[in-house]
């Protein structure tokens, strides 16, 4: 019994002590130079985020995705009440750009409900390690360390 009151007491101390913050921290945080709270990145309003939305609805390489689409789908006479021809294959490729117009306009609200921001920022780490074996082993300096050391 005395060793639980004991045990009872260190711990409830102990949870008291991490709750109070510390006298050196200070309130003060050093700038970041990427992510959301770096200079560059503003959360953007609705109709910014429709605007850019737009300037990138029919970006070259989903232009160039939706005419690989229609090809893929000419080769294998997918649907083939469309036939063969010129005709056919820019009815598939109006089919695939549409499908990616529809697409968007569903995506966008979603986005906009959930505050997502659908923007790319270049990462500035100087080394990139893909794949789990590179995660465990990759350390920033770019020098890889073996197992076990």
């Amino acid at each position: 019994m005395i060793v639980r009151t004991l045990l009872m007491a260190v711990t409830v101390s102990g949870v008291m002590l991490a709750q109070e913050s510390s006298p050196n921290t200070s309130t003060t945080q050093p700038a970041q130079t990427s992510g959301p709270q770096s200079p560059e990145w503003q959360a953007l309003s609705v109709k910014e985020k429709l605007s850019y939305d737009w300037r990138h609805l029919f970006d070259v390489d989903n232009v160039v995705y939706a005419g690989i689409g229609a090809s893929f789908d000419q080769l294998r006479d997918r649907p083939g009440a469309w036939g063969e021809g010129w005709d056919p294959f820019a009815e598939r490729y109006a089919s695939h750009l549409g499908q990616y117009t529809i697409q968007r306009s569903i995506m966008f609200p979603v986005q906009a409900i959930d505050h997502e921001d659908t923007r790319y920022f270049r990462s500035k780490r100087e080394q990139v390690c893909r794949g789990e074996w590179e995660m465990r082993f990759c350390t920033p300096s770019g020098v890889t360390t073996t197992a076990g050391a």
